[in-house]
């Protein structure tokens, strides 16, 4: 009877610490990005796993207006810091990311960047908020930069 108070208790434990490391927080977002100015928008993901504040993101976005189509889409991947103050969690990322017209297998058509960047997560509630976030995008011959809002479902 002891073993099994002492296994369920343990299991209990690890489980309610899982919870608390892993989470989900998925968005929709708009923007510009300037040289030329264009308007963004798409969607965000970031997912945070067993390292409490770092998480794992994924944006997809559409670039409208643009002056080269063959480059209106973007995919981004990056390692954001975020710890959580109250209702505000300001955060840092670095990644990488690529733009492209289509999804191929000719890597001719894609035009590769690296970003850093920053923002601030406002909480609305425990599971809403509101992002403002900048990034720095560092193609290889110039540089731009993407000012973004957007709204976020935390799970």
């Amino acid at each position: 009877m002891v073993k099994k108070i002492a296994v369920f208790t343990v299991v209990l434990l690890v489980c309610s610490y899982a919870v608390h490391l892993y989470s989900i927080e998925v968005g929709a977002i708009i923007g510009t990005i300037n040289k030329p100015s264009r308007l963004t928008y798409g969607l965000s993901a970031s997912m945070g796993f067993l390292v409490p504040m770092v998480k794992f993101e994924i944006e997809l976005y559409k670039k409208a207006n643009t002056e080269a189509p063959e480059l209106s889409n973007a995919i981004t991947g990056g390692v954001k810091f975020r710890p959580k103050f109250g209702k505000f969690a300001p955060y840092a990322i670095a990644g990488f990311g690529v733009d492209f017209k289509s999804i191929t297998l000719d890597f001719d058509d894609y035009e590769a960047f690296t970003f850093l960047g920053g923002g601030l997560h406002l909480y609305v509630t425990g599971m809403l908020s509101f992002r403002a976030d900048v990034r720095f995008l560092n193609y290889s011959g110039y540089n731009r930069t993407r000012l973004s809002a957007g709204l976020f479902i935390h799970l």
